[in-house]
């Protein structure tokens, strides 16, 4: 989750391509960020290099509470965290 928050933060626009059926954007970004650099970096290393830090589970709870709150019908705190 936190590579989908930093990509939608550098492209917002891009869940309005998705139902376009455009991908280039997202491909763009993809292969710019993560793909050049193939095997030379562990995963630890390129997800800090993509987000500015290390693991963070607070994207993730936020994602959770909004997909079970719509499921669910629970309230959703507006911009909460864990």
């Amino acid at each position: 989750m936190q590579l989908w928050d930093k990509l939608k933060g550098e492209l917002p626009d891009l869940e309005p391509q998705f139902e376009r059926g455009e991908f280039g954007d997202l491909a763009g970004w993809l292969r710019e960020n993560l793909h050049r650099h193939g095997r030379k970096y562990t995963s630890k290393e390129m997800l800090e290099r993509i987000t500015g830090g290390g693991m963070d589970p607070a994207p993730y709870i936020r994602y959770l509470k909004s997909k079970l709150g719509e499921i669910y019908g629970l309230p959703v705190e507006a911009g909460a965290t864990a």
